[in-house]
């Protein structure tokens, strides 16, 4: 799926531009939406995919489309556990822990996530995403 959709999105005219967006959203919605049939392992697996999907298309898609796909994340990150959360903010730490030409990335997407937590309970161990953010 990875190869498809990246292939559909280095078309990079004027009229591509609102199709790529689209497409974009439509793939992270649609691997948000898995993570109501998965449990432990299988969750793990979606927020990965989840998470690099967003890294990927973030960096191609126009400002609305970027803005609609924080969107999409912002709604989905409030109905995760406060385990997953703390998965993902794992994966944030990991990645910003090295530098990366993506950092830029990673950071938006750690500033979406904790503006927008779960609501049922706090975090059982305190992340460094947030202090880096901070900085």
């Amino acid at each position: 799926m990875h190869k498809f959709s990246a292939q559909l999105l280095s078309v990079h005219d004027e009229m591509a531009t609102g199709w790529a967006d689209r497409i974009g959203a439509m793939i992270v919605a649609i691997l948000l939406a898995e993570l109501h049939y998965g449990d432990g392992i299988e969750r793990n697996d979606s927020l990965d995919m989840v998470l690099a999907s967003y890294i990927v298309y973030r960096r191609i898609l126009s400002e609305s489309g970027k803005a609609e796909l924080d969107d999409f994340v912002s709604k989905a990150c409030r109905q995760l556990s406060p385990a997953n959360f703390e998965y993902v903010l794992g994966l944030l730490d990991e990645a910003l822990s090295k530098p990366s030409p993506i950092a830029g990335s990673l950071v938006h997407l750690a500033t979406v996530l904790l503006g927008h937590h779960p609501q049922s309970k706090p975090l059982s161990k305190p992340s460094t995403v947030l202090p880096l953010i901070c900085l």
